[in-house]
């Protein structure tokens, strides 16, 4: 039980119970408790200017001609009068039958009319009719010194049967009211149990690690929202956690290969007791390569791990965009001389960003060095920075064998290559466009992979640049610009 209203439904359920039984109350009690109230002001003011008006009628000469004087007065059949002397005793009654003339009228209202004082009682029987008197002095003097007392008294059983109706009928819509009071608030209980009992389901479910859990609430109540919003932070949840799942498989796959071939060419040093010196310099220097292709594998996953955790606001410095691409391009040149490749660039002279070095370098460094590796023998690999539509746009382009349109949009997934023995073939990791995908998103740009018309492949960079940051004779017309050259495709 303590349970039961502890929880948000039991304690909506017992505060709305508690408010339609007050609701109920108030319903039988407060219109007919109004109403006699009404009913009792309404009969003591008529009974009020009707003895002012006997009152100042009467003469002083008070006999037994007076009653002729007075009936005119009394035309309402539910009224009756009564006049007494000081002693009490009736002189007077309006009513032929049951007539107390000639005896004594003795009562505590008597007694406080007598000493001058109003009063006003009044009385209900429950069907049958309401009651009221009024008992006062009257403002005359009999020759014989005598004080006279007035008592009107005024019984209303219309009003009394009206009253009873009313009452009945409030018990009628009360009888009516409470199953369905019972009925909704029992409804709305349940609702907001299965509600609740949902959310909590699923929430401990998300606590257990289980992020396909789906939380169903219908409506469109606050439950339906946070029902959606914690769908939305499953699913975040569920990319992310796959996302990390696929990230360390892949991670062991591509560190389970170097390290498979550095235990299998150790090996076969080590079972080999006549191998001659050259053959175990060719062995070494694989296994070299191998601890090479391990060094980089995990350089570039600290890359990654670095941009998912650092905060790149707060290195951020002010730089030039061109000043950092030359660099790159000469310190990727011997690289380039080594595949027979030419680098050539065309760069604005001042492009400034607010940015990480570190990050920008890498975004510049992995692209270049990407499309030098993938050019081929004999190629060119052109390299683009300019400043259009408020952007700053650095553009790489390479006359290698371009993209599968497949491939396009998985270009920039971590652990994704192309062609897997090429990628090999040149010490690729798969992890240089994640690296830059994720350089690029820290740095708050955009990052872009399509194939040109004329052949190769084409990586566009846009970073958002805040105002006047690149001299306006750095900026490039749309129709100049390479992008639009009616290359791409």
């Amino acid at each position: 039980m303590r349970k039961l209203f502890c929880s948000v439904a039991g304690k909506l359920a017992l505060t709305l119970t508690v408010s339609a039984v007050l609701l109920i109350a108030a319903l039988n009690l407060f219109p007919p408790y109004f109403a006699r109230r009404l009913n009792r002001f309404s009969a003591e003011n008529y009974l009020l200017a009707l003895g002012d008006s006997i009152s100042a009628f009467l003469s002083d000469e008070f006999g037994e001609e007076g009653g002729s004087q007075i009936a005119p007065l009394l035309e309402n059949p539910n009224l009756r009068m009564l006049i007494a002397d000081g002693s009490g005793l009736v002189i007077y009654d309006s009513q032929t039958e049951h007539n107390k003339a000639g005896r004594l009228f003795l009562s505590e209202s008597f007694d406080k009319a007598a000493s001058g004082q109003v009063t006003f009682t009044s009385d209900y029987r429950p069907g049958r009719a309401f009651y009221y008197a009024l008992t006062r002095p009257l403002d005359i003097v009999p020759s014989g010194g005598r004080s006279m007392v007035l008592s009107l008294m005024y019984t209303d059983s219309r009003l009394a049967v009206e009253y009873a109706d009313m009452r009945r009928a409030l018990i009628y819509v009360s009888a009516f009211a409470v199953p369905f009071f019972a009925a909704a608030i029992a409804w709305l209980y349940r609702r907001l149990s299965a509600s609740t009992r949902s959310l909590l389901n699923g929430m401990d479910e998300i606590q257990q690690g289980n992020f396909t859990q789906r939380i169903s609430v219908r409506g469109d109540s606050e439950f339906t929202q946070l029902g959606q919003s914690l769908n939305a932070i499953c699913e975040t949840f569920a990319a992310t956690d796959e996302q990390r799942r696929r990230f360390v498989s892949d991670a062991s796959h591509e560190l389970k290969t170097p390290l498979a071939s550095i235990k299998l060419l150790s090996d076969s040093i080590i079972q080999t007791p006549n191998m001659s010196r050259e053959e175990i310099n060719d062995f070494l220097l694989d296994i070299s390569n191998e601890i090479d292709r391990l060094t980089r594998i995990s350089s570039r996953l600290l890359s990654l791990a670095k941009f998912d955790d650092v905060d790149q606001a707060a290195l951020a410095e002010e730089l030039n965009l061109s000043a950092v691409a030359a660099t790159v391009c000469r310190m990727l040149t011997p690289l380039a001389r080594a595949s027979n490749c030419t680098i050539r660039h065309e760069l604005a002279e001042r492009v400034m960003l607010v940015a990480n070095y570190d990050s920008v370098y890498q975004i510049f460094y992995n692209l270049v060095e990407n499309s030098i590796k993938y050019s081929g023998k004999d190629k060119e690999v052109r390299v683009f920075l300019y400043v259009r539509d408020a952007q700053a746009h650095f553009i790489v382009d390479d006359d290698g064998d371009g993209i599968p349109p497949d491939d396009l949009k998985k270009i920039f997934d971590r652990f994704y290559r192309v062609d897997k023995a090429r990628a090999r073939a040149t010490g690729g990791t798969g992890l240089g466009l994640s690296i830059v995908a994720s350089a690029v998103r820290a740095c708050g740009g955009s990052v872009e992979a399509m194939n040109r018309k004329s052949g190769g492949a084409r990586f566009v960079v846009r970073f958002p640049l805040p105002d006047q940051s690149g001299d306006p004779a750095d900026s490039v017309p749309a129709e100049q610009a390479p992008e639009n050259g009616g290359e791409t495709v």
